[in-house]
């Protein structure tokens, strides 16, 4: 167990930034598609489901203590079954940044740097992101506690502002698309809370289990209702089916931000927001990489592997040839890794429970 030890506030805003951030980039669009004018009733259905999922996930850890899967794999099923789901956990985390490391310099180059070129844009981000990941997780889980309620407040006052434009009519039919899309079609958007993984790697550094417990139940709850906030604010401003056409749904509700005649263009405050967040989600995504993969093989320091592993997501992310590829990639991800995401602590906790009580039983007996 680590003796660093990250308080319960730092962490709950890690789990937060590492859920929310999809938000920035296409899942609002996501959620229109699927469900119309209910995608902020898809949403608050899926934090529900993300919740009892969590709940599970907790009694199924119950006996595990402050073990995060990985170390807690090597207790079930000795070094073999610790390094498969070291290596499994690896991909989902791998392909996971590597796919959120090419949409943001993709949209950057869109509508900020249209001139630089995008491999460009990758190296620095990179680099920025690897110097995040040096610096160590104490660092990066102090600054996501001081960002994040700046943060928070940029985004209530952006909605404040919109909230003129809101246009009733657009929440009809209510149910959008029709119920099936949104409680049975809708479950594959779960994928936004897939993220929740990030507490389980991170659980030696929590301080003690309900800490840990109370920081997951709240990351998905503000999460959740930041989601369907959004989703309800895109859907009242855009009608659908205009709405599907938009990419990146937030930039486009920034960019209708005004203050009267002389505050305008008021998303360059939404953009460096959105930087940070990006940089801090994928600092931390790094450090979770490299801190698996320290625990999988049994290193004694995570720094050496930040180098290999950054230039490895960076090539992960240049794969793709367009933004199209990119896209089916990460519908692909979505059906195979993510609901691994959601199982492997659930599947490795009951494992362990029964190894548990079959030992106090042999004991016993």
């Amino acid at each position: 167990m680590s003796k660093l030890k990250i308080k319960s506030k730092e962490m709950t805003s890690l789990v937060i930034n590492a859920i929310s951030v999809k938000l920035l980039f296409s899942f609002p669009r996501a959620l229109v598609v699927r469900s119309g004018s209910a995608a902020w009733i898809q949403m608050i259905y899926m934090t529900l489901i993300a919740l009892f999922i969590f709940y599970i996930t907790v009694k199924a850890y119950e006996k595990a203590g402050m073990q995060d899967v990985v170390t807690l794999a090597e207790r079930v099923g000795k070094k073999p079954l610790k390094i498969v789901v070291g290596l499994v956990v690896t991909v989902i985390l791998l392909l996971n940044m590597s796919i959120n490391m090419r949409f943001f310099p993709e949209i950057v180059n869109e509508v900020l740097l249209p001139d630089t070129p995008m491999e460009f844009i990758i190296l620095l981000f990179a680099v920025s992101v690897a110097f995040g990941a040096y610096m160590g997780i104490d660092s990066i889980s102090r600054i996501h506690a001081l960002f994040l309620p700046i943060a928070g407040v940029v985004l209530f006052i952006f909605i404040l502002l919109l909230v003129p434009m809101f246009h009733v009519n657009n929440l009809f039919p209510f149910f959008g698309k029709g119920t099936y899309n949104i409680f049975v079609k809708g479950l594959d958007e779960l994928r936004i809370f897939a993220d929740i993984l990030m507490l389980n790697i991170l659980l030696p550094f929590c301080g003690d289990k309900k800490s840990a417990q109370k920081s997951g139940f709240m990351a998905i709850g503000i999460s959740g209702f930041v989601g369907a906030l959004i989703a309800f604010v895109f859907v009242m401003i855009f009608p659908y089916p205009a709405s599907e056409e938009f990419v990146t749904p937030l930039y486009m509700l920034a960019r209708l931000v005004r203050i009267g005649r002389f505050f305008q263009r008021l998303e360059a405050v939404f953009e460096f927001v959105w930087s940070i967040a990006m940089l801090l989600y994928s600092s931390l995504y790094l450090f979770a990489l490299c801190q698996v993969w320290k625990e999988t093989f049994g290193l004694k320091y995570y720094k050496p592997v930040i180098v290999p592993m950054i230039t490895l997501v960076v090539m992960l992310s240049l794969l793709p040839e367009t933004i199209v590829d990119l896209y089916n990639r990460n519908i692909l991800v979505s059906a195979v890794l993510y609901p691994m995401a959601f199982a492997l602590p659930i599947i490795i906790g009951i494992l362990y429970r029964f190894k548990v009580r079959r030992r106090d039983q042999v004991e016993k007996g």
